[in-house]
């Protein structure tokens, strides 16, 4: 995939064993100029890692990145990163399916951009309600299948929606 640098739309299923390692090839950075990305990785094949990354070169040079679908796959760690490098910053609408990561521990907190936001099958914790509060263009939000950490103090979950003051929508569905 490496030579199709002007590629601007991909679909990607990922069948079979996947990469060793915790993350993508960095070499999917050289996929610059993509508009819209839907990749699926399928995780039935023994053998295969628990989950995956992408690559933080690839959010770093994705700027024309506007939707992403993305299924058993996570966004890429902050740990190591600078405080202010973005990610993605034309991402408008991404669709997160099965993320494993905690939200807040990952480069979502740097995708300014999104204005609608979907997340199927996650654990979210106070730490990602706060993550998702620091979105300021946030408008859209489903959650679907997901479920809500509770512990100790924690703040409960209506006082935690109360931080999302830019929504316009929101779609609770499934939840406890």
């Amino acid at each position: 995939l490496a030579n199709l640098d002007k590629l601007s739309k991909l679909r990607l299923d990922i069948c079979g064993l996947l990469p060793q390692g915790e993350q993508l090839p960095a070499s999917l950075s050289s996929l610059s100029r993509l508009t819209h990305l839907n990749i699926t990785t399928h995780h039935s094949v023994p053998g295969s890692p628990l989950h995956l990354r992408l690559p933080w070169a690839w959010c770093q040079a994705a700027a024309e990145l506007s939707s992403a679908y993305i299924v058993g796959l996570d966004l890429p760690q902050l740990s190591g990163v600078a405080d202010d490098e973005p990610a993605c910053p034309a991402l408008t609408w991404l669709q997160l399916s099965d993320p494993t990561d905690p939200l807040s521990s990952t480069a979502l907190v740097r995708c300014q951009a999104v204005k609608y936001l979907g997340i199927d099958y996650a654990v979210l914790r106070q730490a990602d309600w706060a993550a998702l509060a620091s979105l300021p263009h946030l408008c859209s939000l489903d959650l679907e299948d997901c479920s809500y950490e509770e512990g100790g103090d924690e703040v409960p979950l209506p006082q935690l929606l109360g931080a999302l003051t830019s929504l316009t929508c929101l779609s609770l569905e499934g939840h406890p």
